[in-house]
This record gives structure tokens, sequence and C-alpha cells, in this order.
């Protein structure tokens, strides 16, 4: 300390130290610049200033009241002007957020709203079709393409290495995507079954009611469940009765019984069908006091006519197929020396699609 200087002095020249770092722009200071006037405030103590009089006129030390002066820190948040630079902050802050809002808003439309391709390359040396679309496109399915002498496997690409058929781009899906069609020589030929009428159109399609007849483990059957689908190569004759052509009731169905097939077919492109075809059983039974019992000559006889035509006559029992809508009809019944037939005289009726079970009832004398 300077000897030839006053406390009054000293104070005062503490004091402006003090007012000279209040004065300090601290939103301008690095973080350095900051820590360092905080420090600097910091070395300012307080000081105790007791009421200065001249020496002349000094009085006795009791009466010497010492007034506090305050020094504290500079207010880091109080800018040159005294503002709060808080605010400042805060406003910054909004502005900054906005604009990143604006920046993923308008992201995100250009996203949602550009067009994308969809590029199908057919793997036969042709050019690749293109689609455009983008997010708000419904579904896009790319379909089953077609080439001769070729069975279509599956698309590979986007979806991955694994080929798949059914390919569909769902809505809200973005992003340019590519897609190869995957194919093979061997071709599929398949076989339906299907019920036919007196002229042979064919009715409905029993495919899986014969299947599942097969594949019924508590049935007892002559054959095993079938493979519908059989690979060749295009040009190949293939004949439907490699899929089975047994006539014999209960050979493939409960309800119907195989009568014939298409012809054989040489094989001129992918998915190419042949036919079995089928008629609808009737059953004629008899009983006898109520009672249902095997056919026998002895109880009963009678004749099957079908539109108009005989099938069968002077016969105890008949389970064979009947054409879709034909016309039957159950006539001549002869009962037995020792019977007597209760029914009507004549029982008709037309084939549906469904198997028809018919009993004749006869009592005993």
């Amino acid at each position: 300390m300077d000897d030839n200087k006053t406390l009054k002095e000293i104070a005062l020249e503490r004091l402006a130290k003090r007012e000279a770092l209040q004065d300090v722009e601290l939103i301008d200071l690095s973080d350095e610049g900051r820590s360092a006037a905080n420090s600097a405030a910091a070395d300012i103590p307080s000081v105790q200033i007791e009421k200065i009089i001249e020496p002349d006129s000094a009085p006795m030390a009791r009466d010497v009241k010492p007034v506090e002066i305050p020094i504290t820190k500079p207010d880091a948040d109080k800018g040159k002007e005294g503002g709060n630079t808080g605010i400042g902050r805060f406003v910054l802050a909004a502005i900054l957020m906005g604009g990143t809002f604006l920046v993923v808003l308008g992201v995100l439309v250009y996203v949602l709203f550009r067009d994308y391709t969809i590029t199908m390359n057919m793997g036969d040396g042709t050019t690749p079709a293109v689609i455009h679309y983008n997010a708000n496109s419904h579904g896009i399915a790319l379909g089953i393409p077609e080439r001769e002498g070729y069975r279509f496997i599956g698309w590979t690409g986007s979806n991955g290495d694994e080929p798949q058929r059914d390919i569909i781009i769902s809505a809200g899906t973005i992003g340019n995507r590519y897609y190869m069609a995957n194919w093979t020589d061997d071709v599929v030929v398949y076989c339906e079954d299907w019920l036919i009428d007196t002229d042979g159109n064919r009715i409905k399609d029993i495919s899986k009611l014969v299947d599942d007849y097969l594949g019924n483990d508590e049935i007892e059957k002559t054959h095993q469940p079938i493979e519908r689908e059989l690979y060749c190569k295009i040009g190949e004759s293939i004949s439907p009765s490699r899929w089975g052509d047994d006539i014999s009731y209960k050979a493939y169905s409960d309800q119907f019984m195989y009568v014939d097939s298409s012809e054989d077919t040489t094989v001129m492109k992918d998915g190419q069908v042949v036919y079995r075809y089928f008629y609808v059983v009737l059953d004629v039974n008899i009983s006898v006091d109520d009672e249902p019992v095997a056919s026998d000559p002895e109880i009963g006889t009678f004749t099957l006519k079908v539109n108009g035509d005989t099938v069968a006559s002077d016969t105890d029992d008949f389970c064979k197929g009947i054409p879709y809508a034909a016309e039957y009809e159950i006539c001549d019944i002869t009962p037995g020396e020792n019977y007597v037939y209760t029914g009507p005289e004549s029982i008709t009726g037309t084939m549906t699609d469904i198997r028809e079970n018919l009993v004749l009832e006869f009592a005993s004398k």
C-alpha cells in the first residue's frame, strides 16, 4: 500500500474499480472472459470507511461510526444498459426452435409429397417398367407377370432375396424401390374335380370337398390325398387319369362318384388345368318294420329311371352317381311274398349338389 495515500483516497480508488467492473458487457465475453471478470469482482473486498474528517477536527476514536459500503459481483445476466439478457436468450432460443420446426416441417412435406419410383425388371431382357408413387398413393400391387414358356416364381429386390409372388406397396411407403422378376421353365399343371350335369357342363368345383374326405384319417378309404399340382415342361402331354380314375363308391368321396375326365392335354402355358368329373350319389335303401335292413330281393325290388331312361330294373339296391339336375323316378316297387310295401307308389325328385338318400319302407305280413 502506498503510504502517501489517505484512507479516503484508497476507498475511492477501490470504489472506482468496482464501478468499472459493473460497466463490463458480460454477454459479449467468452466463457473465459466471464470467469475472469467474476474472479476479479471476487477479489475486491467490502470496505469499511470511517467518516472522513479533516485531521484538525478529528474527534475521539469512540465517536467514529463505521459505514458499510457493499462491494458486489456484477450480475452476469445484466447487460450494459441494465436489461436482462435472460429474456434475450429465451427469445433467441424460441427463434432457433421455431426455425428447427420449420426445417423439420419442410423436410416432412418434401418426403411425403415428393415422387418416388418403383422399378420392375421383368428378367427377360426388356426395358424395366417404372411406376411413380408417393406416400399418399393407395396400395400398389405389382401383380403376377406372364412369360411364355416360363412360370413366375416371385419378386426379389427391395423385399429381400426370397421370391414373393404377391407384393403390395402399401400407402405411407416412401423411397425408391426395385424389383426383379424370377422365372423357371418348370410350369405347373393343376387338376380340379368338378360336379357335372347330364350334358357334361361343369357345375361346381368340389376339389376341396374331395381333399377334405381323403384327408380325414377317421374314414376308411381306398386312396390317399392327392397332390393337385404337377410340375412339367412346356409341350408335355398330361392325362388327368394320373390323379386317379376309380369309379367305385367312396373312392374319392362319400358324396360324389368319379365318372370321367377331360382329354389328355398338351401343356402350353403355366397354370394349365385338367379336370376330373363327378356325379352326385343317389343311394336307395329299404327298411322293414321301420328298421333299416340289408337289401334283399325277397323283401322287395324296384326300377329306377333317370331323365326318363331306365338305369336299373327289378333291383333291390342302388348306390351310384346321378348327374346334377337330373330327374329321377323310383317305380314298379314290388314287395316279396312275406312283405307288403307301405310307401308311395313311386318316388320322384331332382338331383342337387348334395347326396340323396332314399328309403323304401316295407312291413312284415
